[in-house]
């Protein structure tokens, strides 16, 4: 439970480095073989896709980092 605690928090904080940062994470264009303005961000075992705004960055989903991303967007 501690461990579970533990990374939903560093998931958390990342997830604040991005808003002030957007722009700290990686182009998932590069990763994928499709077209794509999302980035990402590995945090631990997860993977954070989000997108940028005008306004405000928008998490699209955090998923386990082993997993087929490109499956998610089928």
């Amino acid at each position: 439970e501690e461990m579970a605690v533990k990374t939903i928090q560093e998931i958390y904080a990342r997830i604040e480095n991005i808003q002030q940062f957007p722009y700290m994470g990686a182009d998932l264009a590069k990763k994928v073989s499709f077209r794509t303005d999302y980035k990402y961000v590995i945090c631990g075992n997860y993977v954070v896709l989000y997108k940028i705004g005008e306004e405000y960055v928008e998490i699209y989903r955090v998923v386990n980092r082993y997993q087929d991303i490109t499956k998610i967007f089928i």
